[in-house]
Parts: structure tokens; C-alpha cells; sequence
């Protein structure tokens, strides 16, 4: 990865992407990161990086945070909640992933000035037409730098949702 980011910075990349799914979950990362800032700090590059944090350490999430803060790289955090309602995420084995753990660090990022976003998930088994909307107010913060997106549910290859046991729970087709 530090051989990649090397290289990556001596072109003159303007931007990055981790496109590790839990980036800040290992110690190793703030080390990457550190690595990135170096990097930043030698040849001016990359002025933005792009990554989605692990979901529920938002302590180890902030120390990476600073570490890019401080080097003067911008980014937006990825806040990862697919859906607010807690029988949806038992649906889609996603329950181990802590919303409020997401909403606390967005509420940090907010008070640091620090962009965020999230990706909303519409038609994910067992949501309701009113469970989605309780998703969405409850993405709606009054955060000026909070975005979120909502997105199709799609059946992709080796995730939980398009495994041949949930598909047949879930009677998708």
C-alpha cells in the first residue's frame, strides 16, 4: 500500500480512494494514513482522499480523521448506514453495525466542519414503505456538510442479501 501511495503521489494524483470497506478498523491504517500525509506534506499530492471508514469505532475513525485533517487532505466520511430501522438491518445481517455509532461520529464531524455522507439503501428486505421513512428523516440532520444518497437494492455477488438462503427467506426473485 505505502509503494502505491508513493507512486500514486509522484504522479501527481489529486486524489485517492481506499476501497478497503472498513478503513481505520486495523492499527495499520492510521499507519497508512500517516503514510499519506507524509506523502502529502513531499509533493503536494493528493489534495483529496476518498474511503469508507469501519462502521462501529468511531473513536479509531476520528484519530484517522485528524491524521489527513492535519495534513491538510479533504475528504468526506462515509458514515455507512444502509438503514435506520433495526428489524431491516437483522434482514440483511447488517445488526452488528451500530447507527448510533455512525449518527455520533457524524455529529462530531459536524461540529469539526468535517463532510459527511451516507448511502441509503431503498428496497432492502422487511423495509416498509414507513420504515424507509423514518431512514430518511432520520438522514435529513440539520448538518449543513451532510449529504445522503439513496440507492436501488441490488443483488451483487457474495453479499448477504443475494446469498441463495436469504433469497429464498426473503422471497426475491
Amino acid at each position: 500500500v505505502a509503494a502505491e501511495i508513493d507512486w500514486a503521489t509522484r504522479q501527481q494524483m489529486s486524489a485517492v480512494c481506499f476501497t478497503d470497506a472498513n478503513f481505520g478498523m486495523r492499527k495499520r491504517d492510521q499507519h497508512i494514513a500517516t503514510h499519506l500525509a507524509e506523502r502529502k506534506a513531499d509533493t503536494g499530492s493528493p489534495h483529496t482522499c476518498f474511503f469508507y471508514l469501519t462502521k462501529n469505532s468511531y473513536q479509531r475513525n476520528l484519530k484517522t480523521i485528524e491524521i489527513l485533517t492535519d495534513a491538510g487532505i479533504s475528504y468526506c466520511v462515509g458514515l455507512a448506514v444502509q438503514d435506520f430501522d433495526d428489524d431491516v438491518l437483522v434482514a440483511v445481517k447488517r445488526d452488528n453495525i451500530q447507527s448510533s455509532h455512525s449518527e455520533q461520529l457524524g455529529t462530531i464531524c459536524a461540529q469539526r466542519g468535517i463532510r459527511t455522507h451516507n448511502e441509503l439503501i431503498l428496497g432492502l428486505p422487511g423495509q416498509t414503505y414507513d420504515s424507509f421513512v423514518e431512514t430518511v428523516l432520520r438522514a435529513m440532520t440539520p448538518y449543513a456538510l451532510h449529504e445522503f444518497q439513496i440507492f436501488q437494492c441490488r443483488l451483487i455477488d457474495n453479499t448477504e442479501v443475494a446469498d441463495s438462503v436469504s433469497r429464498q427467506h426473503h422471497g426475491i426473485v
